[in-house]
């Protein structure tokens, strides 16, 4: 509970001190910029290449992650949508049964099923947690990899590699926002990516609040 209050506290205040910081500016601009056409085209050009060289050199700060399954929620997979959820497992099976069609299957016999097989040596210990049934895992080296929304390698080379600063910034503002709204993936964002964010953008925001130019701020 205090967690959330915290929270609300902080938002409150942030709030307050965005809204206290453009009333400022603009008060700035009603004596100032506003007074003639050339200075409100020049802070706009500022405005813009500001926000650019933000956008296009924050990102190359942020290091290069990979899109493994230690990004999602394994403990709770109820926050997931479906196609998620099979990222991390393919159901699960009565324990009892699983034994009985991988007794005598091989990798080259029955693929499938020896790979089953591999399963309940690994989570033997754990069958009673999930009441006598097994999950079947997507643990195969092939498949180690999971599918980001969103995702944007930028700078990163690496064919399972994304960026977690230009997803933000370099996906659009819309796309920012849903990345940031995502469930299920809750490491998939670093905290000194998320601090820096919304600090940088924070600022941006609200020097951009009552340019002479028509933009939205949460999907310029």
């Amino acid at each position: 509970m205090l967690f959330y209050a915290g929270i609300a506290i902080i938002g409150g205040w942030m709030g307050a001190l965005f809204n206290h910081i453009v009333e400022h500016w603009n008060h700035i601009r009603g004596h100032h910029t506003n007074k003639h056409g050339w200075m409100r085209v020049l802070e706009v050009f500022l405005l813009a290449t500001v926000t650019g060289t933000v956008v296009i050199f924050l990102p190359m700060l942020s290091n290069c992650r990979i899109q493994d399954r230690s990004l999602m929620l394994r403990d709770s997979a109820g926050c997931l949508n479906e196609k998620d959820i099979f990222q991390l497992s393919h159901g699960n099976i009565d324990h009892s049964y699983a034994r009985l069609i991988t007794a005598n299957a091989t990798n080259t016999s029955n693929y499938e099923a020896w790979k089953l097989g591999k399963v309940l040596e690994l989570e033997s210990g754990d069958v009673g947690k999930h009441d006598g049934h097994i999950m079947l895992d997507n643990f195969d080296t092939n498949d180690k990899y999971i599918h980001l929304h969103y995702e944007h390698a930028y700078t990163c080379t690496g064919g399972h590699d994304f960026n977690d600063m230009a997803m933000l910034w370099l996906n659009g503002g819309v796309k920012g926002v849903k990345v940031l709204l995502q469930r299920g993936f809750p490491h998939m964002l670093s905290p000194l990516t998320l601090g820096l964010f919304c600090v940088v953008y924070f600022i941006l925001a609200a020097l951009t609040a009552g340019a002479s130019v028509p933009a939205g701020l949460v999907v310029r």
